[in-house]
């Protein structure tokens, strides 16, 4: 066998499932001396058995062992891939209104913002409903019962649609969460039954809406946008959340659930690439039962998707009864 033959023979070895025409590259970086790309390409072919009939005869059958298998049964998939949009256009992302504590003139204001700067596209990103009266911590139930809130969260969902004509995306947050451990816990029967299933209750697909679980997210454009729940453990509450975000993503995003507005930068060392994240504020009641007394701030995002499926955002804060700044 000669050299080239035998180098031939080498590679495929080494790279079973490796096209030929990178092969073929690979031998011409490697021994630049003995090959083309085009020589090198017709010598793997050839070893292959790929050249005609009547010179198939002639090649050496292929002796190449094949990968090990067991025979594994397919892994489950809990989590759904994010929902993505690529196509150009502005959004609103807002969050955390928990219906039936949620800030009327804030939201109103929100809209108005959306009807005058021509945004078409809607992401309520999580806890947009409380579910207060299901929640596992002591509640008072003269606040709010679970059908009292749905009620107000289908009218406000059907109202949304007379400025919003484009896409409309329902995140599911950490409250919307507490209607299926319920279930899990205490009504373990209903579990599976469509009637009873979250998007349902919520009457989603009736109103339009687009459905995204509790542990999926969505990307606008390159941008990925989480309710903050669904992020690995240890985000608590801190002073920034959108510097824990990076910590987390190492990547630009934007995150609700905190209830307040925050912003970091964080410029690649060797490649800079700069990345930026966000943490959006609430738009709901400012004093809640569990915390009287906080640092919450009231706003929105705004997302606009380019050409390019790249995207810009800044966040929008609200207080009393105007946006008082864009940053």
């Amino acid at each position: 066998m000669g050299r080239r033959d035998k180098i031939i023979d080498e590679t495929l070895n080494r790279y079973p499932n490796v096209g030929n025409r990178t092969l073929a590259r690979l031998l011409v970086e490697q021994y630049p001396e003995l090959y083309t790309v085009e020589s090198a390409r017709s010598a793997i072919r050839y070893r292959n058995g790929a050249v005609g009939y009547r010179r198939r005869a002639k090649v050496k059958v292929d002796n190449r062992k094949d990968h090990c298998t067991l025979g594994l049964p397919p892994g489950t998939t809990q989590v759904r891939p994010p929902l993505k949009f690529t196509k150009p256009g502005k959004w609103i992302v807002t969050g955390d209104w928990h219906i039936r504590f949620h800030e009327e003139n804030a939201i109103e204001g929100m809209v108005r913002y959306a009807v005058d700067n021509k945004i078409p596209n809607l992401l309520l990103n999580g806890d947009i409903v409380d579910f207060y009266g299901v929640s596992d911590h002591i509640t008072d139930p003269r606040y709010a019962s679970p059908s009292d809130e749905l009620d107000v969260l289908r009218k406000v969902l059907k109202s949304l649609k007379k400025y919003f004509k484009g896409e409309l995306v329902y995140k599911i947050g950490n409250h919307e969460d507490r209607y299926e451990r319920y279930l899990y816990q205490r009504a373990r029967a209903l579990v599976g039954i469509e009637e009873f299933q979250l998007d349902n209750v919520l009457n989603l697909k009736e109103l339009g809406y687009r459905y995204v679980t509790s542990k999926q997210h969505v990307v606008l454009g390159t941008l990925p946008i989480f309710h903050g729940h669904e992020l690995p453990k240890g985000m608590g509450s801190p002073v920034s959340p959108a510097r824990v975000l990076y910590n987390r993503l190492k990547a630009s995003g934007v995150v609700s659930h905190h209830h307040v507005y925050s912003q970091h930068v964080e410029t690649e060392p060797l490649t800079k690439r700069t990345h930026i994240t966000y943490s959006i504020p609430c738009m709901c009641k400012m004093v809640k039962e569990y915390s009287p007394v906080n640092n919450w701030n009231q706003g929105f995002g705004v997302a606009c998707v380019n050409s390019r499926a790249s995207t810009e955002f800044r966040v929008c804060l609200y207080d009393r009864g105007k946006i008082i700044s864009q940053i």
